[in-house]
Formats: C-alpha cells, structure tokens, sequence
C-alpha cells in the first residue's frame, strides 16, 4: 500500500504542515505544563517530536527551534526558564506564519 504521507501531494501542503506541527508542540508543552511540571512521558513525547519532524530541520524556524529543544531536552528535564523560552518563541513563530486569514478559515 502506498505512504499517503510521502506522496506528492505533500508539496502543496508544506505551509500547513509546518504551522500544524509548531500548534501541535505548542499544545504539548502546554498540556504537559498545566500541572506545573513536566514528566518523563511527557518529554518523550517532545522528543517523538522531534524525531517526526526531522525533515523539517533546514527551514525556518525549525531551524532554530529543534536545536533549542535539543539542547533543553539534553539534561532529561525542561524547567521554567526552558518552558517559557520554548513558549515565547513558538508564539513568536506561530505568529510569524501568515496561513491562515479571515478567507483561508472560511
């Protein structure tokens, strides 16, 4: 059967995708955070992140935001200070990424 992930078609898809997968990080890390602290199964699923949207590496603003997370994830911990970095710039990047607009909701 045929990887509906790696057809073509993905090519028209690229600006959707990459502003999905920052919401996607954005809710983890505020979903994990809502407690205070963030557990072991929840920095796995950072990492899984990650790991999933390795291909996206090379642009902007992964380019800076999978180095950040590394280095935040290398200790086995993400505290306050990480939290809130990763927070300012994905709310930062999301804003930075004009997709979606009153005609494109509609």
């Amino acid at each position: 059967m045929k990887d509906l992930d790696n057809s073509s078609y993905t090519r028209f898809c690229s600006k959707q995708n990459l502003h999905k997968s920052l919401n996607t990080l954005k809710g983890i890390i505020d979903g994990a955070n809502i407690d205070g602290s963030i557990i072991k199964k929840e920095l796995l699923e950072i990492k899984n992140w990650c790991e999933e949207n390795a291909g996206y590496r090379r642009l902007n603003p992964f380019n800076e935001l999978v180095p950040m997370l590394e280095r935040a994830l290398e200790d086995g911990v993400l505290d306050e200070e990480e939290i809130e970095d990763l927070r300012w710039f994905l709310n930062r990047s999301c804003g930075e990424l004009p997709y979606y607009s009153s005609s494109t909701s509609e």
